[in-house]
C-alpha cells in the first residue's frame, strides 16, 4: 500500500469497546500520529455498525464450519479463525450486479488491498496447495537422506498458510515445519486426526470448564512467598475454574470466595503476597502488579 497517493486508512468506524473507546488517551495519540480520524457508533443501534457485525457473522460461520468439518475441539477455534480469514481474503465476494462477469472470474480482496501486486495467478497456485487446518499428512522428511533405512516421512497436522507453503505441526514433537511436499488425507465424518496419527484424544482444558459458582462468586487469590514482586507469574487463565497447589516448600495461597449481588457478574481478583492486586498483562499473558494512577 506504500505505492497508493492516498493513506490506506483514514477514517476508522468503531464501536464503543474499552479498549479504543473515545476517552483512551493513548488510543488517540496513536490516530493522531498515523492521521486516523476515528467515528464511534451508538451503542444502543447496533445497525449503525452493520458492515462490521456482518463481517463478524460471516466470520463466525466459516470458523464453526471448518471445526465440525475436521471434527476438532474447541481449542482449535484460533487456527481455524485464522484459516478462515486466508480462505475469505482469497475468493471473491458473492454480488448480483450486472457489472459481475457472467463466469464469476472477478478480483479476489487479497487482489484488491495489495493494489494487483498479489495477481489472480498467484491467488489461484496458493489454493492449489490450500490443506484445511486439522487435515492429518504424511510429510517428506528433508533431514532423512537417501541412503538412510528409514522412513522419509511422518505424520503431521496442517496447522496454517504461507503463501504456497503449509504449516505442519507434529504432535509428537511440537515442531512445525513450512513444506510443499505432502501427501494430505480427508478424514470421513466424526473421525479426528488423533486416530490416524495414533494417539491418544487430547483431554479438554480445565479452562472450557464452568463452574455453578463462575457467575455468582467473587473470588480472591492471595498468593504467597517467595512471588514477592509479582513480575513474573504465569498467567492463570480466566475464569479461574481451579487452583492445584503442587510447591511443597511454601505455603498454599489461601482462596476466599463471596456471594456477589444478585443480577452481578462473578469476578475473580488475584493477590500477590504483599497484597498487591496483580492483573493479565495484554501482550505476554502474564500477571503483573497493577499500578494505579
Amino acid at each position: 500500500m506504500q505505492g497508493m497517493g492516498y493513506n490506506a486508512c483514514s477514517i476508522l468506524r468503531l464501536d464503543n469497546a474499552g479498549e479504543w473507546e473515545l476517552d483512551y488517551s493513548a488510543w488517540r495519540e496513536m490516530g493522531d500520529r498515523l492521521g486516523i480520524e476515528f467515528s464511534y457508533t451508538s451503542a444502543d443501534r447496533k445497525e449503525e455498525n452493520a458492515p462490521a457485525e456482518r463481517a463478524c457473522g460471516i466470520k463466525e460461520c466459516k470458523t464453526k464450519a471448518g471445526l465440525l468439518q475436521q471434527n476438532l475441539e474447541p481449542s482449535w477455534w484460533q487456527d481455524k479463525s485464522v484459516d478462515a480469514n486466508w480462505l475469505l481474503n482469497r475468493f471473491p465476494v458473492v454480488s448480483m450486479a450486472v457489472s459481475v462477469p457472467s463466469d464469476g472470474d472477478r478480483s479476489r480482496p487479497l487482489e484488491d488491498f495489495s493494489g494487483g501486486q498479489i495477481s489472480r495467478r498467484t491467488i489461484d497456485r496458493q489454493l492449489y496447495y490450500y490443506v484445511s487446518c486439522g487435515t492429518p499428512a504424511l510429510v517428506h522428511d528433508i533431514a532423512v537422506k537417501g541412503s538412510h533405512i528409514a522412513a522419509k516421512t511422518r505424520w503431521m497436522v496442517a496447522k496454517a498458510m504461507y503463501n504456497e507453503q503449509v504449516i505442519f505441526w507434529c504432535p509428537y514433537t511440537r515442531a512445525e515445519v513450512k513444506t510443499k511436499s505432502y501427501t494430505a488425507f480427508k478424514l470421513r465424518t466424526g473421525v479426528h486426526w488423533t486416530q490416524v496419527c495414533g494417539i491418544a484424544m487430547p483431554a479438554p482444558t480445565k479452562r472450557s470448564l464452568l463452574l455453578s459458582t463462575d457467575l455468582t462468586e467473587k473470588i480472591t487469590v492471595q498468593l504467597s512467598p517467595p512471588n514477592l514482586d509479582g513480575n513474573n507469574i504465569h498467567h492463570l487463565g480466566q475464569p479461574v475454574t481451579a487452583i492445584k497447589h503442587t510447591d511443597k516448600t511454601t505455603a498454599a495461597p489461601s482462596v476466599t470466595q463471596t456471594g456477589h449481588k444478585a443480577g452481578m457478574r462473578g469476578s475473580v481478583k488475584v493477590n500477590d503476597s504483599q497484597g498487591n492486586e496483580l492483573i493479565a498483562d495484554t501482550d505476554t499473558g502474564e500477571l503483573v502488579r497493577f499500578h494505579s494512577h
